[in-house]
């Protein structure tokens, strides 16, 4: 999961230079200084940088963050980025508790990458280990409201929620840390999508069977179900 670069490994290999000479020579070879600094900057620095396009074939990772000033996020394929993602939290947000701003870096993954994990599986990475118990219980058992309003903005997303220590995660906790961008305000009105919440309604399966029947025989719903279900968000 570490993604930095072997750059002391570079180094090591290229310290095991031939041994000095024995009539008291200067033995240092000044000439494989610059070629190796241009090989580290173009291999190990500027590569290890560089945004690669994305592709709809392979898995996506997104690893997320949140300090006391704002959120980072990076989105990587074959453990290399492509795409990157911040911004400055509001004075409300600032309030928010660990797990909340947490969530909220989560959520805010999300709505940044709608159009590379929709319909899609996607793996989260966050260094904040008690929020992998949150997402594991439905939404409407959360014990605060605010983390209620937060998960019901991703229910739609097939998110799986995984732990990675902070020290791995060096790129989000700098981005998260950026204080140099004008601030989006994301208070505005949830609008909540019904479909969101078919697997964390609190009903008993025989109830959700009874609507389930009522819906196949609406002579409305029925039609519009079947060219909702022959859409393809391939």
């Amino acid at each position: 999961m570490d993604s930095r670069p072997k750059v002391g490994n570079q180094i090591a290999r290229r310290r095991k230079l031939p041994p000095p000479p024995h009539d008291g020579r200067l033995w240092i070879r000044p000439w494989l200084i610059p070629k190796l600094l241009k090989k580290l900057k173009s291999v190990y620095v500027v590569a290890a940088t560089a945004l690669l396009p994305f592709n709809p074939d392979e898995k996506i990772l997104i690893q997320t963050d949140a300090s006391q000033v704002g959120l980072g996020v990076m989105v990587l394929q074959n453990n290399k980025p492509v795409a990157y993602a911040f911004r400055m939290l509001t004075d409300t947000e600032k309030s928010y508790s660990a797990i909340e701003r947490e969530c909220l870096a989560i959520s805010f993954a999300c709505q940044k990458c709608h159009l590379y994990i929709y319909s899609r599986p996607v793996k989260i990475v966050t260094d904040h280990k008690p929020l992998l118990a949150v997402f594991q219980k439905d939404i409407h058992n959360l014990p605060l409201s605010r983390l209620r309003t937060i998960g019901s903005k991703i229910l739609h997303y097939r998110i799986t929620l995984t732990y990675l220590p902070g020290r791995f995660m060096f790129v989000p906790d700098c981005l998260s840390r950026v204080t140099s961008q004008e601030c989006d305000d994301d208070t505005e009105d949830l609008d909540v999508m019904i479909h969101s919440f078919s697997q964390s309604l609190p009903m008993s399966d025989e109830r959700k069977n009874d609507f389930r029947e009522c819906t196949e025989s609406d002579p409305v719903l029925c039609p519009f179900m079947r060219e909702l279900l022959s859409w393809s968000f391939a």
